[in-house]
């Protein structure tokens, strides 16, 4: 993480896509990169076949798929997001996230 000296209003983080990679075979590795009032935002690498498990969401949440793809389902139909694909996910249950091939994920859990 690299913050602005005397500055912070702003926080930048280079090369997302990068930052985890390569993911260990099996495995989900994850880095939280900010968290204040408002949002949350981790940043995931999956393997391939790796999930993001079923989850009861208590908040809104913005899914973006930074690198590779991922398997999901969208009001009930299977879907498959790639490389710069961008999701708001309303509170409430939703099925597991599936990386098909390594994925970089950012998630951004938001303060409603």
């Amino acid at each position: 993480m690299t913050q602005a000296p005397n500055d912070p209003t702003y926080v930048l983080h280079a090369d997302l896509v990068h930052r985890l990679a390569p993911v260990p075979a099996g495995e989900i590795v994850s880095e939280l990169l900010h968290h204040d009032d408002h949002v949350k935002v981790t940043l995931f690498g999956c393997a391939d076949g790796q999930q993001l498990s079923e989850q009861i969401a208590s908040r809104s949440f913005i899914l973006q798929v930074l690198a590779g793809e991922v398997r999901l389902k969208l009001d009930g139909q299977v879907a498959v997001a790639g490389a710069g694909s961008w999701m708001r996910m309303a509170p409430g249950p939703h099925d597991p996230i599936t990386a098909v091939g390594e994925a970089i994920l950012l998630l951004t859990l938001l303060k409603d």
